[in-house]
């Protein structure tokens, strides 16, 4: 989870009972609580998007008009468990995890008052089992718009391993 400290969204992806969840509990476990803010958001069938929202927002303060985060000098990383479990409503779409996708491409999302709310200095970690892999067969892959900027570092990170060392 070194990779994280770069502040760019992780996805963890495998089987189930591959350990997914320890380890990042152990690493969130380890963060320095002078600097951290680490919470655990699990997800099931039931998670709605407000109840995400929620969650997060109750861990986050105003710092101004429109901007929430973590107290001064710290920072929050969130993790996600089971993120492809949200069932899909009506469009095919898993709002819970539209909600998330909204944050990562655009620093925040709209609240139930209809403005647009600023997350500053704010990270998820997230872990998912693949379709092919879940127990559950009625879990579907989460959509690509989704993934598009996990696939994008995990790019980075093929690249950076890459790079001979010094």
């Amino acid at each position: 989870l070194r990779y994280h400290r770069s502040k760019a969204p992780l996805l963890l992806c495998g089987p189930t009972g591959t350990g997914k969840t320890a380890y990042v509990s152990r690493y969130l476990r380890g963060l320095d609580k002078e600097t951290h803010e680490a919470s655990v958001i699990g997800f099931s069938a039931r998670t709605s998007a407000n109840a995400t929202q929620e969650q997060v927002d109750l861990r986050l303060d105003k710092r101004r008009r429109g901007e929430y985060g973590p107290p001064p000098g710290k920072r929050a990383i969130f993790f996600v468990d089971d993120l492809n479990h949200p069932a899909r409503d009506a469009y095919g779409s898993q709002p819970p995890i539209e909600l998330l996708r909204q944050f990562e491409d655009h620093g925040g999302w709209y609240g139930r008052d209809n403005a647009f709310r600023s997350v500053v200095q704010t990270s998820f970690v997230a872990a998912m089992a693949p379709a092919a892999f879940a127990a559950d067969p009625g879990l579907a892959p989460i959509r690509a718009q989704v993934t598009a900027q996990h696939d994008a570092n995990v790019q980075r990170l093929k690249e950076w391993i890459a790079l001979p060392s010094i």
